[in-house]
């Protein structure tokens, strides 16, 4: 059970966004505008996508992290991004050096925890279809995963891809982020902050900008009391 100071000031608590879109919306590179408070930063990136701001940090500040896929050793398939992961979690945990980490993204992360059910499990090749108790145990080990980030005394930015969802009840689709299963529903439960990735215009005109409020058939939510639509910059969050 945690014990909770009513009187911490909100701005200092620390920040937790889940941010999705489609590619090419600005997600990566929205990570240039993390202001000063925010560092040390820890980007996993098992999306490989870093490329977008390096140079743009001093040395130290801003820690790439990129996970093997597979383990190095020739021929082997063995999955081993989900391993790294929780192994460098839990270093970053213990020697409580890094204000913010970014996930990019809990999409892919998502896949590599699959991949690992699928192989522990020695059912199959690793190339085929999971069965429903695999997609189960990965669901499983990625909630727990969510609830190990958030309750870490750091900010959290999770970025995932976008997929459409339809309500089983009521038919409706919604853009969200794109976890497969339940999981587009459930990992959004732990974050306040949820912000839709998209473009506004084009060519000399187009802009970034993030959706923090429902808008048509996305998804998103906000409770730092933020305009509904607000540029891509980062240091709007972080009372510097």
């Amino acid at each position: 059970m945690n014990e909770l100071d009513a009187s911490e000031n909100p701005a200092e608590l620390p920040i937790k966004v889940q941010l999705f879109g489609e590619t090419g919306t600005g997600k990566t590179f929205s990570l240039r505008t993390l202001p000063d408070c925010a560092w040390p930063v820890a980007l996993i990136d098992i999306d490989l996508g870093s490329r977008s701001i390096h140079g743009q940090f001093n040395e130290g500040l801003f820690r790439i992290y990129q996970p093997d896929r597979v383990d190095g050793a020739l021929g082997s398939h063995k999955p081993v991004a989900y391993d790294e992961v929780k192994a460098l979690l839990n270093r970053i945990n213990q020697n409580n050096d890094v204000k913010t980490i970014v996930i990019d993204s809990m999409t892919m992360l998502y896949g590599s925890i699959l991949d690992h059910v699928v192989y522990k499990g020695k059912t199959k090749n690793i190339e085929s279809a999971p069965t429903l108790q695999e997609y189960g145990i990965a669901l499983r080990l990625t909630v727990k995963l969510v609830e190990a980030l958030i309750s870490m005394g750091t900010n959290i930015i999770l970025i995932c891809h976008e997929t459409a969802l339809e309500n089983e009840v009521t038919g409706i689709v919604k853009g969200v982020p794109a976890l497969t299963g339940q999981l587009g529903n459930i990992v959004p439960r732990y974050f306040d902050e949820i912000y839709h990735s998209r473009t506004e215009g084009s060519g000399s005109n187009l802009k970034y900008v993030w959706d923090t409020q429902p808008r048509g058939l996305f998804v998103a939510r906000s409770r730092l009391q933020l305009p509904a639509v607000i540029p891509q910059d980062w240091s709007q969050l972080f009372k510097t």
